[in-house]
């Protein structure tokens, strides 16, 4: 006998979002394509108590999960066969909490597994178990006033795209727009105007000297391609202040992270799924990275007769010197 839904719960599923039909007031062209693709509901709750309309849930099972594909993962880099062990998995309570437009749940999993790779071997202290941290975050969807930008493909960008069925014949029927952070002019008539809030990327206070100015200045040259579309002061980077926390939704942030292999760097944002606003930055930077680009100007410079001359270009396409 299926188990009678607990009195409170309702469904709030929002469709596809990859699919939908903006172009239209037609109410009921609109429920043609909710009702014509798949949705997908991540998780159920059971209701724990209710009170003055609200529900109390247990989220455990929810957030102890392998909700980032890291048995998947390890699977497909053939680093062996892995399971999570539930006994070894808790919630980690120093960085679960809530701030003023997101709340985070970080969670400790133990993975354990047969024929550890080497990659595994190479970084975890005991081969058949690798103990990793994810984290759930939920966050308040910005306020209207977003305005989307048409994505051009000579700008060299990736795209927020999704299919719009109303869209009038012959256009097309994918609408590709351009990732971007809410950005106004204060004065819109001025040609160069002061922003009516800046973008600000905060730098990981983990980095140390020299590499920080150096980092400082070269994600401020940003500003130079934000001039020359108006705005003055739109784009500012600064070291995280103590006060801050850089799980909070507010703070872009400028990772510095350290790994075993080579020193790369990749970035990746938190979107509105409905308008693709960048709601937050992370642009993640390799430790290694200066080592890294220190091997490339070698190769291409081949500096050496002796083998311990001093290679100043090299260094300079690494870290430039003030």
């Amino acid at each position: 006998m299926a188990e009678k839904i607990p009195r409170g719960v309702t469904n709030r599923n929002p469709g596809n979002l990859r699919y939908r039909a903006e172009s239209t007031a037609n109410p009921a062209e609109r429920r043609a394509i909710a009702e014509s693709f798949a949705a997908s509901t991540l998780w159920g709750f059971r209701i724990e108590a209710e009170s003055d309309g609200r529900v109390l849930v247990d989220a455990s099972d929810f957030a102890l999960r392998d909700a980032h594909g890291v048995i998947g993962a390890l699977t497909q880099a053939r680093q062996g066969t892995w399971r999570l062990d539930a006994s070894r998995s808790a919630l980690h309570l120093p960085r679960t909490r809530a701030f003023p437009k997101n709340s985070e749940i970080e969670v400790s999993l133990t993975f354990t597994g047969d024929n550890a790779g080497a990659w595994v071997r190479e970084v975890a202290p005991s081969a058949d178990a690798i103990t990793v941290h994810q984290r759930h975050s939920f966050i308040e969807l910005p306020e209207p006033g977003f305005e989307p930008r048409p994505f051009d493909p000579r700008a060299g960008f990736f795209d927020f795209s999704y299919f719009d069925y109303s869209s009038p014949f012959p256009q097309p029927v994918i609408r590709r727009f351009a990732p971007r952070h809410r950005l106004a002019k204060r004065d819109p008539a001025a040609a160069i105007s002061d922003p009516v809030k800046p973008i600000v990327y905060y730098l990981d206070p983990g980095v140390p000297e020299p590499v920080r100015t150096a980092l400082l200045d070269g994600a401020r040259w940003w500003n130079q391609a934000f001039e020359a579309a108006g705005y003055r002061n739109a784009f500012q980077v600064e070291v995280l202040p103590d006060s801050a926390d850089p799980q909070d939704i507010r703070y872009n942030m400028i990772q510095w992270v350290h790994r075993a292999t080579r020193g790369w760097s990749y970035g990746s944002t938190v979107t509105d799924p409905r308008t693709g606003e960048i709601l937050k930055g992370h642009v993640t930077l390799g430790s290694l990275r200066i080592r890294q680009d220190y091997l490339l100007a070698e190769g291409l410079l081949l500096p050496y007769r002796q083998g311990d001359e001093r290679v100043p270009e090299a260094e300079a396409m690494a870290l430039p010197q003030p």
